[in-house]
This record gives C-alpha cells, sequence and structure tokens, in this order.
C-alpha cells in the first residue's frame, strides 16, 4: 500500500466533497492512522468511545452519523457492533478504488447533466455525487496523472526494451 499515493488521492476528492465537515475529515484521517498501525491490514477493529475521544467529537450520534456518512460515501466500509461497548469492523477502501468511484462519480454526472435538469438542492444531506464543477476537475486531475504515470512507465518499458536489444 501506497498510502502518499492514497492520502493525495483522497485529498483531491476531499477538495470536491462540499457536504464533507471537519468532523468527516478528522474521522477518516484517523481512521487512515489506525489503518496504518494495523499494518494497512483488509480490516480492523475500532471502539466508538476510543474513536470520539481521539477525533475530539463532542457526541455519540455525531460520530456515528459521519461513520455512516464515510461509508454512504463509499470511502471506508463500516460494520457497527450493536453493543457501545463493542468493536466495530471498518475497511478503508483503496485509492484505485477511490479515483474510479470520482471518475465514475463525474461521468454519470456529465450524463446526467446532458440528459435532465439539476434537480434544487434540498435542505437535507444526501449521499447523492455533488454537482459541483470540481468534482468533474479533480476527476480529470486524476485520470491525468494515471494517463501521465502509465505513459512513464511505458517509456522506461520501451527504453530498457532497446538498451538491452542493441547488437553488441
Amino acid at each position: 500500500m501506497n498510502y502518499i499515493k492514497h492520502l493525495n488521492s483522497w485529498f483531491e476528492i476531499i477538495k470536491t466533497k462540499t457536504e464533507a465537515t471537519p468532523t468527516h475529515i478528522a474521522l477518516y484521517v484517523m481512521l487512515f492512522h489506525l489503518w496504518n498501525q494495523h499494518r494497512f491490514a483488509p480490516s480492523f477493529g475500532i471502539n466508538r468511545q476510543h474513536m470520539v475521544n481521539l477525533c475530539k467529537i463532542g457526541s455519540n450520534s455525531t460520530y456515528s452519523k459521519c461513520m455512516r456518512e464515510l461509508n454512504a460515501w463509499g470511502w471506508i466500509i463500516y460494520k457497527p457492533t450493536k453493543s457501545k461497548y463493542g468493536v466495530s469492523e471498518v475497511s478503508i477502501v483503496p485509492y484505485q478504488q477511490l479515483i474510479k468511484q470520482q471518475l465514475s462519480t463525474a461521468a454519470g454526472l456529465e450524463a446526467n447533466n446532458a440528459t435532465t435538469a439539476v434537480p434544487a438542492p434540498s435542505s437535507t444531506p444526501s449521499s447523492r455525487p455533488s454537482s459541483d464543477p470540481r468534482t468533474k476537475q479533480a476527476a480529470g486531475h486524476l485520470l491525468k496523472q494515471q494517463k501521465e504515470k502509465e505513459e512513464n512507465q511505458n517509456q522506461s518499458t520501451t527504453h530498457l526494451k532497446n538498451k538491452f536489444n542493441e547488437p553488441l
């Protein structure tokens, strides 16, 4: 797991997520830190009270709401426990999947905007993708980075082939 790429990708995505609050950001960063401490295990356990204290969240209901929203946005997979003293299971979605989600969201927005009128914003938060133009910019930026990476890999492979296939 390349945690720098993961965090950079996530920071690009968070720029476009207008629904995200400082609590969402604090929770995600702390979850990422714990994931790192667990050596990027596929899933790990968390305790609600411990997370509330670590993230300086004032209310258990705010914590629960934000965790559900992080799950709905596709950034984590959250399986809450029924007991307030139990351990909930969390999985962090890898950055490659975050990029794919962002690109598909941007593509869906373009298709939706081309065929239908944009609905009026509601006063209640939803897990629907934002129609913010910055979403498309971030998705385009991530796609551009991915293409540049592939081009660089192709160029280095071609260079190595030419270097070792030259006659002596």
